[in-house]
This record gives C-alpha cells, structure tokens and sequence, in this order.
C-alpha cells in the first residue's frame, strides 16, 4: 500500500464522524428514521463500492448464509469457489443477532433501478437500500467516497443517541468479505450485557435475602422503623347527618342515623393492604408509606421482594443458560449451543435485554438504598443495681 493510500485509509478509520441527518430515503420512497432504528437495534451501515461491483453484494450472500435467511445453508464463493457451509445451532444464534440485535442500511451509488436488483438477488428486501445523490452525499459526510461516483466499501455502526459513527471495517476483496469482524461486534455486544444481567441477578437475589431478614427482624420487633404515625389523624371526618333531619324534626336521638365506623388501615388484611399498596409503581413512595408502621414496613417489603423476583424471572429467559444453570464466564458465553431461547424460539433482541438489565438494576439500586436506612435496635442493657455497672448490650 502506497503512502498516500495508507494516509486516507489512516483518516477514514480514525476520523470521528456523525451520521448527518435523522431520515432518509430509501429506492422505495419510504421514509427511514435513523434515530429510531438506532435506539432499537445496533444500526449497522453497510457501503457497497458501486452498482457495477460484482464483490461488494457477496458480503449480503454470506450474511444470509450467517442467519437472515432461514433456508440458505450453503454458499460457494464465485471468486474462489470456496464452499461455506453452516450447522443449524450456529445459523440459529447467529440469526439472533443479525435479524433481532441489529438493523441494516445499505448504501450504494448508482441509479434506484441497478440498486434495486441488487436488493432483489441478495434477498435483502426488508432492509433499506439507499442510492444516487442521497448515497454519495452520506459517503461524503462519512469520509467514505472513494471517487465522485464510488464509495469505500465499509461496515460501520451507528450509536444509539449521539449517532456517532463507529468503523467495523472498511474494505472488501473477493474471498474476503469480513463479515467475521462484524458477527464479532455483535457478539460481544451481546455477552457483555449477558453478563450484566447475570450480576444483576444475583444482586437481586441478595437484595432479597435482605428484605427478608428485615421483615422477620421487624415481626419480633428488632428493627427501628421510625415513629408510628397515627393513621386515625389522615382519616376523614366522618360525613355529617344530611341537612334534612335537623332537630326541629323532633326525631329521638336513637332514631338518626349512626355515624360509619371508624376503619383503621391497620385493620385491613395483609393481602388487601398489599393490594393497594401494589399499585404505587415508586420505590421512593413505598418507602415513605413503609415508614408509618410495623404492618406497612413488612407489606413494603414484601411487595418489593415481589417485584425483584418478577423482573429476576423475566430477566432469566433472556439469559443463556445450560443445564437450567446460569454462565458465569464471558468466554462460555460465547458458546452458541447455550440455551438462549426460554422465551421464544427467535430469543430476545439485545435492545430489550439491555432494556431488561437496567430496569432490574435501577430497582436493585433504589432497594439497597433504602434498606441501608434502617438498623437493627439495640437493646437497652440492665444496669447491676450494686454497682451500677451495665451488662453487656446485645444486638439483634
């Protein structure tokens, strides 16, 4: 590679860019929201040199065979005649990143019509394939034209909020088409969040166990929860007697009507004072209710460890699993034969296990937060009347 090339291969990889507009549109005329599909999925953005390069679509066949087609199991390279094949676990695994973990965009110079018999042959008809003066203008924007009428070949990946473009690899040649390099991102990508709903998990779990000591701790009164408000005082007076049965109605005082009762919240059962205080969604709020009373602070509790327990299961299925048992180590994580498919049999897409991740994190989080709040009590010790001298203090 000359200097000169070396020098504009050095700039396109290291110079930072960012995707110039949030729609474009596609050879259809439909519209296509980039910011969208890039909070959704990984928005990947593969550039095809022009729509005479008979190399730059064999990246898309090889793709297919990888996942986005469901019943091609075998490729021959037309450069090499190399013959790629692939088991059906792998197809499987590799299909959930390709079809559920990103979203593609293909680019490519050249008139709507060649564009779009290249989407035709390569069976990419549910992406977008962007062409003419939109694709060299974005090829522009992204340090991608290689001339006034080609682009570089590339993958790229677009990032969620910022639209930041990140290079995955800029080149292609025949028998080369470095899919591998993008399967590898997407992977990774994938494990790493796996592995952080894994830690989730068992953070929720010991969130748990604490919330459960608690409760026990509060039941034989061990634990200071706060003063206990009194409940009657928020309660509303009770209604007057109605305007019409007044005194001059000389009506005996045993035949008005009696007041209602009184009813304190107290009163209630577990599992309907557990009802009501279900539906507050705010952690934050729980915890001030929790601060009321014995009764409160273990329903608090309860309707916390609910939750936890609710968000560890549906969390679960979006795990890889063996054997029912969880993969603790990022290496095995990789193994595509694991058991990602509890849920369904295409999996859950990344988006929404990362989704699934920070919601249990978030409510981990505020849980442990709160529960460092309260201490257990300290009993006061007995004082040795002849000396005067305490006796030790225990500390439940």
């Amino acid at each position: 590679m000359d200097d000169n090339l070396e020098e504009e291969f050095q700039t396109m990889t290291t110079t930072p860019r960012t995707f110039p507009c949030d729609e474009l549109t596609d050879i259809q005329g439909k519209k296509v929201n980039v910011r969208q599909l890039a909070k959704d999925h990984h928005l990947i953005l593969i550039t095809l040199k022009s729509t005479e390069c008979k190399v730059c679509p064999q990246l898309l066949h090889v793709l297919n065979l990888y996942g986005m087609d469901p019943d091609c199991y075998k490729y021959v390279d037309p450069f090499t005649h190399q013959v790629l094949e692939i088991d059906a676990l792998r197809k499987k695994f590799f299909g959930l990143m390709l079809l559920k973990d990103a979203y593609f965009i293909i680019i490519c110079p050249g008139s709507s019509s060649e564009v779009a018999k290249i989407q035709k042959i390569t069976s990419f008809q549910r992406y977008p394939f962007i062409a003419g003066e939109q694709a060299m203008s974005l090829g522009r924007d992204l340090k991608l034209n290689m001339s006034d009428e080609e682009l570089w070949p590339a993958i790229q990946k677009v990032s969620r909020d910022t639209l930041n473009v990140q290079t995955i690899y800029i080149g292609r040649e025949p028998g080369n088409y470095y899919h591998t390099h993008l399967i590898k991102r997407l992977l990774c990508e994938r494990v790493r969040w796996e592995m952080h709903g894994i830690k989730a998990i068992q953070q929720a779990r010991s969130a748990v166990d604490r919330l459960q000591r608690r409760m026990i701790k509060c039941q034989e009164k061990s634990l200071t929860v706060g003063k206990t408000l009194s409940l009657l005082q928020a309660l509303p007076t009770p209604p007057q007697v109605s305007a019409s049965v007044t005194p001059s109605t000389n009506l005996h005082q045993s035949q008005l009507p009696a007041p209602p009762s009184r009813c304190s919240p107290q009163q209630l059962p577990a599992e309907i004072l557990d009802l009501i205080l279900s539906f507050d969604t705010s952690t934050t709020s729980l915890v001030k209710v929790a601060r009321t009373s014995r009764l409160f602070y273990i329903t608090v509790c309860s309707i916390l460890v609910h939750r936890l327990r609710s968000q560890m299961n549906t969390l679960w299925t979006a795990l890889p699993q063996q054997n029912g048992e969880p993969i603790l180590d990022e290496m095995d994580a990789m193994n595509p034969a694991l058991n990602r498919w509890e849920e369904s049999d295409q999996g859950v897409g990344f988006r929404e296990l990362e989704k699934r991740v920070e919601a249990i994190q978030e409510l981990v989080t505020d849980v442990n937060y709160w529960t460092k709040q309260w201490v257990s009590r300290r009993i006061r010790a007995p004082v040795n009347s002849s000396s005067r001298t305490p006796v030790a203090v225990k500390s439940t």
